[in-house]
């Protein structure tokens, strides 16, 4: 059954990708102008997700939790927008309409389970700026599965060091 799903979530992206493209360069009206803005929004949180993880990694930093939930959950619900917006515009009748209609509930409720799976483990991260032997650490308190609590360097309000520092299981 999970194969079905996947091969379905793929072809799914494919063909709505193309029908958001599509729509952007045919599309008329006030949706097709929230369409070029959710596009806009999505690429840029995207691209500042994915190239900002790029970037800090070559510095040895890495997201802290709520910047990283934020950044997902811009992405997630931008993504959202856009499929319903690119289905909402195509102009297909029938059998074809109620196909696209299929793909785009299969994409949605994966990258729905997907997504919130994954936001719940980002946003369920409790941070806290702890002071050890004259070094300011970042404290990462993790409950699922077992209580964790992980100490990094303190990089700022954004970002923190890639590596543990030190690592305590009770």
């Amino acid at each position: 059954m999970g194969e079905w799903i996947f091969c379905l979530f793929l072809i799914g992206i494919l063909v709505l990708g193309a029908i958001w493209i599509d729509c952007l360069r045919n599309g008329e009206g006030r949706r097709r102008t929230c369409l070029v803005w959710d596009t806009g929004l999505f690429f840029a949180s995207l691209a500042l997700y994915l190239g900002g993880s790029i970037v800090l990694r070559s510095f040895g930093l890495a997201w802290r939790s709520l910047p990283e939930a934020i950044l997902v959950g811009v992405v997630m619900v931008s993504f959202w927008a856009g499929l319903g917006l690119s289905c909402s515009l195509c102009e297909l009748d029938g059998l074809t309409k109620w196909g696209i209609i299929i793909l785009a509930g299969v994409v949605f409720l994966v990258t729905l389970w997907l997504g919130l799976f994954i936001f719940a483990f980002k946003i369920s991260v409790e941070e806290r700026v702890i002071e050890y032997q004259g070094q300011t650490l970042l404290e990462e308190y993790t409950d699922f599965p077992d209580v964790q609590y992980d100490y990094y360097e303190y990089h700022g309000p954004l970002v923190r060091g890639r590596g543990r520092i030190y690592v305590t299981i009770d």
